[in-house]
């Protein structure tokens, strides 16, 4: 801060001279002006050069930048008044020149009655000359002047006039430059203190590479400092290793050189002379003229964990072995690969549950348990190739998939596992046991190419094996499948499997009539009958209970859609019907590895089958999963799926949360279609249906549609569609090619 000091005034007793008035925007000024933030500043070069020019230029003794405040008038520069640092805004001519928009001139102020008697004038410097510049900053606000002063009359000629006005442009520039350097300087010292404060690794470098700082935990980090590495190349400060990376950081730098933000692979490791190597994260980004910037972060103790957890997920924490999740996702991929490339029977899965593991137990407790699991997660390792999956399905049962391995060889391999616990005895404590293993044996194979069947089909084979005599295999062979599959004691889920193992189901079409002519196209919903063992058509009522409880839903979900694509794609334009609706469970809308799948079929299938393909979910479902069915439709609907609300009204029948689903079709349950000419109350409840619907933009269906006058009542209360024995009875999908136009059956109907 330089000295304060104000020229003594001797004010005579009346005051003889007029001081400027504030100009209209005098608080715009004001606010301008302590923005540049340089009152009471010291001298800087390059404004003392400034008033030198004027004075030089223009032939005077004294030459000021002033800056008027609010209440003085105060000297950035100052030539010929040196020890005067400020005077009263009062008295200041200057107070004058900033209210115009040209230079301020005063050739005698002795003769001039708004100066005469300025204190300024009649005592010292006794100014008699005065010619003024406004600074003019951006936005126009003059904050001062570029002005010269002589103790003689005299007057500027039209060059210094100019010149004068150029300095004060000159001087404004100046202060706005010198207040952006300072604001530059500030956000820099901010910066440079941010980053010496966090606890990543920056590193900056130059356009050739060289480094020009780093950060505290850089410098930890690398183990030198900053004197030592500047002017050193980046690349031979560290070294990064990724498979990504073959060049490590040379790679990075040539991306950045092409303007690319650089995300280190997650496998980055960072190694330092003298040091182990470094798990690494971070990023380098361009500085443009300035060069590069490299960020690091020491991420080695949270790899590890990750490591650690992703180990825990997958492995059994008693033997080492893979877990019952992880076998299952290695055997899916094993059925993917082989459905791919034809060589599902080269896979075996075998399965293990041990003889007398409960002896052991009772007779030793838990700890010898514990002791054989891992004695026999070790002979299992023992017995098996280093590609093989070995894994504990939980208590004392164990699976191996034999990766590579015809049935005769994996039979050769469970027997050998079954010779060498034949002649292995437990000890424990003093105590010796013998123990064996019952061992199912199946083969990949076109029968068995879904999960759940292939593990039910091993499980028999293991209880077979179990059955007749212990310490034994059995392999899976077609008489004993067929064996089981007729026995009278199975059970339903079981007859549901073979079912979809043996492809057992069958799709019949129900048409779905439009009642307007506006209304839209012909449409078929698809309904699922399964087989039985002797070709017996069975209903759903007969076998979706089962299917429900023993979550074999997403399956046959998965059959239905499968097919139905398959239709569409072969027959869909020759058939009378031009829209497709299939139901959908429960159980596959609130299951995310269903979504997975069906979105991806969806998408192979194309857009053409996806617009004519039309959802159907239940009321109660879309309610008891309302957040992934939400999630779920919108997706579908992005691939030009329809969506239809099926049973409307059987269950909550509130119309709330119909808007927050994504619906096409409303289809109104047919309890309240069956009673429509005899119940005022369905009457009632129909119409506000389509109501609702209609607000929402939706079409209506109406279900159980039994005579024609129904339909004529349907159609006088705006429903969209009809379905229902009187118009369609469900067929075979091959006559929805040969039956009657439907403009023959929609004739009847249709005014």
């Amino acid at each position: 801060m330089g000295k304060r000091e104000t020229v003594d005034i001797n004010r005579p007793e009346t005051q003889w001279w007029t001081p400027a008035p504030l100009a209209p925007s005098e608080p715009q000024r004001l606010s301008a002006l302590r923005a540049l933030d340089v009152l009471d500043t010291s001298a800087e070069p390059e404004f003392d050069a400034l008033v030198r020019a004027a004075a030089h230029i223009c032939g005077t003794p004294i030459s000021l930048i002033s800056l008027v405040d609010d209440y003085r008038q105060w000297f950035k520069a100052n030539l010929g008044l040196e020890g005067t640092q400020e005077t009263p805004r009062e008295v200041a001519f200057c107070s004058h020149a900033i209210l115009g928009d040209g230079v301020f001139q005063v050739n005698d102020a002795t003769r001039d009655t708004r100066f005469a008697g300025n204190p300024l004038v009649v005592g010292e410097p006794g100014i008699r000359f005065y010619a003024g510049a406004p600074i003019r900053v951006m936005g126009g606000q003059a904050v001062g002047t570029l002005c010269v002063i002589d103790r003689q009359p005299r007057q500027l000629d039209v060059q210094q006039n100019y010149a004068l006005s150029c300095l004060a442009h000159a001087a404004a520039r100046a202060l706005e430059g010198r207040q952006a350097t300072l604001e530059l300087q500030q956000r820099n010292a901010l910066l440079h203190t941010t980053l010496s404060a966090i606890a990543d690794a920056v590193v900056t470098a130059d356009v050739l590479g060289f480094v020009t700082w780093l950060n505290p935990a850089a410098e930890r980090m690398l183990g030198v400092g900053l004197a030592v590495l500047a002017g050193q190349s980046i690349e031979a400060l560290l070294s990064l290793r990724s498979a990504k990376l073959p060049a490590g950081v040379a790679d990075v730098m040539t991306r950045v050189a092409t303007g690319q933000t650089v995300n280190l692979p997650k496998d980055t490791q960072l190694l330092c002379h003298g040091a182990e190597p470094m798990a690494v994260e971070g990023s380098a980004s361009s500085l443009g003229k300035q060069g590069t910037v490299l960020i690091l972060r020491d991420v080695t103790s949270a790899r590890q964990k990750e490591q650690e957890i992703a180990h825990r997920a997958m492995h059994d924490a008693l033997t080492g072995l893979f877990n019952r999740d992880e076998f299952d996702r290695q055997l899916q991929w094993a059925l993917e690969a082989a459905a791919a490339d034809g060589t599902a029977q080269a896979d075996c899965v075998l399965f293990l549950d041990l003889d007398h593991f409960k002896v052991v137990n009772d007779t030793c407790g838990h700890a010898a348990g514990d002791q054989l699991l891992k004695d026999m997660a070790a002979l299992l390792r023992q017995s098996v190739r280093a590609k093989d999956v070995v894994a504990r399905m939980g208590g004392d049962e164990f699976a191996i998939l034999l990766r590579s391995c015809p049935l005769p060889a994996a039979e050769r391999l469970a027997k050998n596992i079954c010779h060498q616990l034949d002649v292995f005895r437990f000890e424990f404590q003093g105590k010796r046991l013998q123990v064996g293993a019952s061992i199912g044996l199946v083969p990949l194979g076109e029968n068995l190419n879904e999960p759940q069947a292939l593990m039910r089909a091993v499980d028999e084979c293991c209880y077979a094996a179990k059955s007749a005599g212990r310490n034994r295999v059995v392999a899976w062979t077609a008489t004993a499948h067929v064996s089981q599959a007729t026995g009278g004691a199975a059970s339903w889920a079981e007859r549901i499997g073979r079912a979809l193992d043996e492809d057992r189901f069958v799709l019949l079409g129900q048409l779905v009539i439009p009642l307007h002519a506006d209304a839209g196209v012909v449409k078929v919903e698809m309904l699922l009958r399964m087989l039985d063992e002797s070709g017996q058509r069975l209903s759903p009522g007969e076998f979706m209970p089962a299917a429900e409880r023993f979550h074999l839903m997403g399956r046959i979900d998965r059959w239905v859609l499968r097919n139905t694509l398959d239709w569409m794609r072969d027959k869909l334009t020759a058939s009378h019907a031009k829209r497709v609706g299939v139901n959908l469970s429960g159980q596959s809308v609130g299951d995310p590895s269903f979504h997975a799948w069906a979105l991806e079929v969806l998408k192979a299938a194309g857009p053409g089958l996806c617009q004519a393909l039309t959802l159907e979910i239940t009321e109660t479902v879309a309610i008891a999963n309302l957040d992934q069915a939400r999630t779920f439709l919108h997706a579908v609907r992005g691939l030009g799926l329809r969506v239809a609300l099926d049973d409307f009204g059987s269950g909550a029948a509130t119309f709330g949360y119909l808007k927050r689903l994504p619906l096409d079709y409303l289809k109104i349950d047919g309890q309240f279609v069956t009673g429509l000419l005899s119940d005022p109350l369905d009457e009632v409840t129909v119409r506000s249906f389509v109501d609702v619907a209609r607000v929402m933009g939706l079409k209506t269906v109406a279900e159980f549609v039994e005579s024609a006058e129904v339909v004529k009542r349907l159609r006088e209360l705006g429903v969209d569609f009809a379905q229902g024995y009187h118009l369609h009875k469900p067929a075979s999908l091959d006559t929805l090619c040969h039956a009657a136009p439907p403009t023959e059956l929609t004739a009847q109907i249709v005014p």
